[in-house]
């Protein structure tokens, strides 16, 4: 806090916050007038008990008690309408008792009575303000009649009356106009502000039950690919496997973007470390976009003195490049004579590693805005926003590639002129050993067929139900799950997970969020309460595709001991199992 702002807040009694969203300006000025009150009745009072005043020295010691209880009540009951009513009656009392005692004077006195009405309606609102403004009009009229019948012999003139009366009739209705029309700007400005607030939300709402809709038959995708992955195929049908689930995983991340922009949670996927061959990958990749027939794509590959299979992960390689070129595609300046230019080239071997540079080069300008694009290019950690990514499509390709090119410590750069793109990027791959278990940096995904025989014994001999209402869910998570675990029951609804819970042990739940008859979240809350009377605790794991921020903490609140959000890949679910069921 600034030395101005401190000295406020001592001199208004420590009653200012100018942190909060209360309105500082207001007290401020209610607090001045208060301090005007308070020492102009302690002088006074002291002036007139000096000269044996006893009625005017009580008066002032009774503003001067009046002003203190209205700070002690405000500071109590925070009735702002109250303190505000008080404050400018006090305050104008005292001002009319030196006026009345020291006999008014015109027009210098009618500059600090019309000053009331625009305290009153600024401080208070225009129709109670005026109402107020006019009560005290009229008592001053009044006083004024009083003080002639008291003061004879210096009547105050009836022009000056008339001129004051008019002068404050014309304050008070210019500030009340000033007022009415300031409260009505006030009130849409409002208005308006909680209608964006609405659209958010229902934008919100709408984004994440259309995410919601997304990721679950997403996630079928995500786990029968993987599952097809294991089965036996020859290279072309790994091929067309391999890249079948890079596309299928650059869905997932166009829907965690969206979400993203949307205030939805998202996370990093895990990589795979398997030893590929990359000229392979990349040809695989390239006659997939020359099937499409969609303009001339060359291919070439430099690897002089560079290793025959390198460590990593295919699919995701596959993915950044199927982003780069459907971001060429997505251009609006697409030629009809389209040319694609792709080029891999080692450039450095060092400490078992080997860099290769992959360039792509477009025979046109591909991107519609530089400034955006280089934007796009400098977030780090940084949000984009909704309307950001309406304003070019392609900006959320180039931005999704380069989080994952940053995963895997890799660089992106976008050179662009009129008629040529050049898009270079440069990735590291691991010289696979002997034995080809070399980890690629700690972003490999567990392989569970490693696991040691009395884990994976201890796995398959647990009791487990899976909770889900979706029996296409049902049956595809059986299947991708039937490898490691025999025993697995299925309830549809948490009513039934209930009944199956009180006849049955099971050592780990798996639980869906949204339920017909009984949710995922009240039956996680029974079961706690069931486990309460027993002394016991069973593990369950929130599987869902409910994918906002806060999600993952109301499951856990609930009772749940963990989170996955839809789509998943079968081995990270067993991971998160197998971090519950133990040897």
């Amino acid at each position: 806090m600034i030395t101005s702002e401190k000295i406020l807040k001592f001199l208004s009694f420590n009653l200012l916050d100018f942190e909060s969203d209360k309105p500082v300006d207001k007290l401020i000025i209610n607090q001045g007038l208060l301090l005007l009150t308070i020492l102009g009745s302690v002088a006074r009072a002291i002036i007139v008990f000096g000269r044996q005043q006893v009625l005017d020295g009580t008066i002032s010691v009774v503003l001067l008690i009046i002003a203190v209880a209205n700070i002690l009540m405000f500071r109590r009951s925070k009735s702002y309408f109250l303190y505000s009513v008080l404050s400018i009656l006090v305050f104008y009392t005292f001002i009319a008792l030196l006026f009345f005692n020291f006999h008014f004077s015109f027009p210098s006195d009618i500059i600090w009575f019309s000053l009331f009405p625009p305290l009153c309606i600024f401080l208070i609102s225009p129709r109670k303000g005026s109402l107020l403004s006019g009560i005290i009009l009229f008592l001053l009229l009044a006083s004024f009649y009083i003080h002639n019948l008291i003061y004879k012999e210096i009547p105050l003139p009836l022009e000056s009356i008339i001129s004051f009366t008019s002068y404050y009739i014309i304050i008070l209705l210019g500030t009340l106009s000033y007022g009415l029309m300031y409260d009505r700007v006030e009130k849409s400005l409002e208005k308006a502000k909680k209608d964006v607030k609405r659209s958010r939300k229902e934008r919100k709402d709408f984004i994440s039950r259309l995410s919601h809709e997304m990721r679950t038959p997403l996630n079928d995708m995500v786990v029968l690919n993987s599952l097809l992955e294991q089965s036996s195929l020859n290279e072309n049908q790994r091929n067309i496997v391999e890249t079948l689930k890079a596309s299928t995983n650059n869905l997932v991340n166009s829907v965690q973007a969206i979400s993203e922009a949307s205030g939805l949670e998202t996370r990093i996927k895990q990589f795979e470390n398997i030893r590929f061959d990359l000229k392979k990958t990349l040809e695989g990749t390239i006659d997939f976009y020359a099937k499409k027939e969609i303009g001339d794509i060359t291919f070439s590959f430099h690897n002089e003195n560079g290793p025959e299979k390198v460590l990593g992960d295919p699919v995701i390689l596959k993915q950044i490049l199927l982003l780069f070129i459907e971001s060429f595609l997505k251009s609006k300046n697409i030629p009809e004579k389209l040319k694609i230019d792709f080029s891999v080239s080692l450039t450095l071997i060092s400490n078992n590693k080997a860099y290769y540079q992959f360039q792509l080069i477009g025979n046109f300008k591909v991107f519609h805005s530089k400034k955006n694009l280089e934007n796009v290019l400098d977030i780090e950690e940084r949000h984009i926003s909704a309307e950001a990514l309406q304003e070019d499509l392609q900006l959320l390709n180039i931005r999704m590639g380069k989080h994952i090119l940053q995963s895997l410590k890799g660089k992106l750069n976008v050179n662009m002129e009129d008629k040529l793109t050049t898009l270079v990027f440069t990735l590291p791959f691991l010289i696979p050993d002997k034995s080809g278990l070399t980890k690629y940096g700690s972003a490999r995904t567990p392989d569970f067929h490693e696991i040691s025989s009395k884990a994976k014994l201890k796995l398959e001999e647990a009791n487990i139900l899976l909770v889900e209402d979706n029996e296409l869910n049902q049956k595809i998570l059986l299947i991708g799950l039937k490898n490691y675990i025999k025993n697995i029951d299925v309830a549809l609804n948490g009513k039934e997970a209930l009944d199956k819970f009180g006849t049955s042990n099971y050592d780990l739940i798996l639980m869906d969020i949204q339920m017909q008859e009984m949710d995922g979240l009240t039956a996680t809350r029974k079961i706690r309460e069931i486990e309460e009377s027993t002394n016991s605790h069973v593990p369950i794991i929130a599987v869902t595709a409910n994918a906002l921020l806060g999600d993952r903490e109301t499951c856990l609140s609930a009772g749940m001991d963990e989170y996955i959000s839809k789509p998943f890949q079968i081995e990270e679910l067993m991971e998160i199992i197998k971090k519950f069921i133990k040897n």
